[in-house]
């Protein structure tokens, strides 16, 4: 499987239509490493789709990271 790492400059939505892109191109699933959130994308993906998915692992984590601070008080 080969990962994808996504760097400053591209827009989240740019990130996964080029994961998309390159799922399709490698004909395989390929692994997205976007802002530290990990997302498979396989060639039947789309942008769309995988920006919910990404929406839903950032809120988890923000949710994690709360409960971390709280915890810790």
């Amino acid at each position: 499987m080969k990962v994808l790492k996504f760097v400053a400059g591209l827009t989240i939505s740019q990130a996964l239509e080029q994961a998309c892109n390159a799922a399709s191109h490698e004909h395989q699933t390929v692994l997205a490493e976007i802002n530290d959130i990990m997302m498979p994308v396989s060639k039947n993906d789309t942008p769309d789709s995988l920006l919910k998915k990404y929406k839903q692992k950032l809120q988890f984590k923000y949710e994690i990271e709360q409960l971390k601070k709280q915890r810790q008080k």
